[in-house]
């Protein structure tokens, strides 16, 4: 599990793979987070694992960030309360990709 000084993190966050990242310094920024707050601002959001770790305490967060993918990762993590991806739903996700033949672009000669 991704923070394992976390025990009551119930989840694994993606690890992102881009400058910039603040995942890796979430310990850290937690000792600074007041336990008191009820509502954060992540105004550049990224990965939005700042703004998970923030929901994941209870508090309502705003996420920003100037990348439109960016903002999607925050619709899923942090905006959505109730909706959780069901193995059902993963395989009418990737079942084009399991079943489709993928064409050869290198053929041996």
């Amino acid at each position: 599990m991704l923070f394992e000084e976390y025990q009551y993190f119930n989840y694994q966050f993606p690890e992102p793979q881009y400058l910039g990242a603040k995942h890796t310094l979430l310990p850290w920024l937690n000792q600074f987070i007041p336990k008191n707050i009820n509502t954060a601002v992540d105004a550049f959001a990224g990965s939005h694992s700042v703004g998970y770790l923030l929901k994941q305490q209870g508090c309502k967060v705003i996420t920003n960030d100037f990348l439109n993918f960016n903002n999607q990762i925050g619709k899923a993590l942090i905006e959505n309360k109730s909706v959780k991806l069901e193995k059902k739903d993963l395989d009418i996700l990737f079942h084009h990709i399991i079943f489709k033949r993928i064409p050869r672009y290198i053929t041996k000669f």
